[in-house]
């Protein structure tokens, strides 16, 4: 999928800034931080980038996945999901970096008390992927 069809059916304004960093997220694999596209988009300045982050994110085209250095890095919620569930567990692996999504493994699977709702889970489990782990 490209970036202007993507703005287009989330009826955003199709801005120069927009669309690229939209794009890259379509290219990239992995998690992205702010500092990541601020150096891939040098003419981009940073409350603009920003802004675009949250705009993304109120739209679900990406979400945040919080890092063991406290950073926060965007991952594109794919395309062929109508809707991607965020509250899911996030797996970093200690030997090669990677952040992958264990979709299966839910926060449904974490019942909480009567009365409580989540709004947003921030899972991240550290160890070795199963390409270093060969």
């Amino acid at each position: 999928m490209k970036a202007i069809t993507l703005l287009k059916k989330y009826q955003l304004r199709k801005t120069a800034h927009r669309l690229g960093i939209l794009q890259f997220f379509l290219d990239e694999s992995k998690p992205i931080s702010q500092r990541d596209l601020q150096s891939k988009f040098p003419d981009c300045d940073r409350v603009t980038i920003y802004r675009i982050l949250n705009l993304f994110q109120e739209k679900g085209l990406i979400y945040r996945i919080v890092d063991t250095d406290k950073v926060v890095r965007y991952a594109f919620s794919k395309p062929q999901k109508e809707i991607h569930h965020h509250e899911h567990i996030h797996f970093k692996c200690e030997d090669c970096g990677n952040i992958s999504c264990l979709t299966d493994i839910t926060a449904e699977n974490f019942p909480l008390p009567e009365g409580y709702t989540i709004r947003n889970v921030n899972f991240l489990v550290l160890g070795t992927c199963k390409k270093c782990n060969q």
